[in-house]
């Protein structure tokens, strides 16, 4: 199978072309945002406390929002509502970087302009989820979705790599306005989007009873569908168990390695490089071996590298040191591509055109809820184990989880 020839069949998918366009020109905006956001997030509160809270607050909308928006989201014009919460989102981080640059941006209005920036994001997450099936054939969803993940990753890499030169260039604010314009332009492309139409319940009469009626039938569709259960709750674990990955990855360079910051760099390059190859060649790898053989296998490569990360150390000579780094973040890099595009592909596949919207919407809030409880839960660990420890426990913690997964068989119809 030639892979170049595989993506040449998506050559005439204009309206996927559309929104792919728009996706990536916002992603590579949020990549400079994260960037410049957290800088100016710490230059106006001057506080660690300050930017906890501010982070914590971004998350509050989706885990709240997102279980309830999906049953709105599928009655109303979903292409509307996804220019709407662009240009929307693009106008708050507009007035955002316009206060910061006249002086007038305070904590409490950068908390405000996040909850808001948060929670128009909730209601665009299960549109944009919602609308896959009207633009593309459900037998090109594994070469969208790898593309889609593919270019991202390179969005994020261009983004993150700019950022700091952007911002001694233009200053944070100029940044900011960058990300807005990125918000503001995919809004305009999605405008010209042309969706298939569809018999669902988008054109039936919106009411809070009718609401009330949709949100108890996804609610029911998510209990009695198993493998969509199995995959919300894997989904939630997993990312409990990796949450260290990234969430202790400075400590441990600096900490653990004794390397200086730009370890930090090169071990987030290796990982996003291993992100933007699997993701490519997905297509191919899917022909050959079965998809939850690649879930599991990639999950139990995942673990192994965790476990090699707490055997890493100053006790090796600094080459194998940063070998060693570059080569367990890169093969991480590739495996949790494989569990995402696995996942994202069997979820669009297996979940009916009608509960997208609201079963996407339960998804993202419980993964998003699994975030705040590691925190919570690592910041607890970490006074008693050290980085290596905690690695080391994480790993044969997933690999616990892994013989689970073996043994489940709703798994296999992933």
């Amino acid at each position: 199978m030639n892979i170049y020839s595989s993506y040449k069949d998506l050559k005439t998918e204009k309206e996927y072309w559309k929104l792919f366009v728009a996706n990536t020109i916002s992603r590579l905006g949020d990549s400079i945002d994260a960037i410049a956001y957290s800088w100016m997030a710490y230059e106006i509160t001057n506080s660690a406390s300050w930017l906890a809270i501010i982070m914590g607050v971004n998350a509050i909308p989706t885990i709240l929002f997102q279980p309830l928006v999906g049953a709105l989201v599928e009655r109303i014009n979903q292409k509307k509502l996804m220019v709407l919460t662009d240009l929307g989102r693009g106008l708050i981080v507009f007035l955002t970087a316009l206060f910061l640059i006249t002086g007038d941006l305070t904590a409490w209005i950068l908390l405000i302009f996040t909850f808001l920036n948060s929670t128009l994001e909730a209601f665009r997450m299960p549109a944009g989820m919602a609308v896959y099936p009207k633009i593309i054939s459900k037998e090109k969803y594994t070469l969208a979705t790898s593309l889609n993940q593919s270019i991202s990753q390179i969005a994020q890499i261009i983004g993150m790599a700019a950022a700091g030169f952007i911002i001694g260039l233009i200053g944070t604010g100029g940044a900011i306005m960058i990300d807005a314009t990125t918000f503001i332009i995919s809004g305009i492309i999605l405008s010209f989007l042309n969706l298939k139409q569809s018999t669902s319940s988008e054109k039936m009469e919106l009411s809070f009873k009718n609401y009330v009626i949709d949100l108890k039938e996804g609610l029911h569709y998510f209990k009695s569908h198993k493998l969509v259960l199995v995959i919300c709750l894997l989904g939630s674990l997993m990312n409990v168990v990796v949450f260290p990955i990234g969430s202790f990855q400075a400590v441990y360079i600096n900490d653990t390695l004794g390397l200086a910051a730009i370890a930090l760099s090169v071990s987030s390059i290796a990982f996003s490089l291993g992100m933007v190859l699997t993701s490519y060649l997905y297509p191919k790898m899917s022909k050959h071996i079965p998809r939850y053989k690649l879930f599991l296998g990639s999950w139990g490569i995942l673990m192994v590298l965790l476990i090699a990360l707490s055997l890493n150390g100053p006790h090796f000579i600094p080459t194998v040191i940063w070998i060693m780094l570059f080569l367990t973040f890169f093969l991480s890099g590739c495996s949790l591509a494989l569990l995402n595009i696995s996942a994202n592909i069997s979820f669009m596949e297996h979940v009916e055109e009608n509960y997208l919207a609201r079963i996407g919407g339960l998804f993202n809030s419980m993964v998003m809820l699994a975030t705040p409880i590691a925190s919570f839960f690592f910041a607890l660990i970490a006074k008693f184990l050290n980085i290596s420890q905690i690695f080391l426990l994480t790993g044969i913690s997933g690999m616990i989880l892994l013989i689970v997964m073996y043994f489940n068989q709703t798994l296999k119809k992933l």
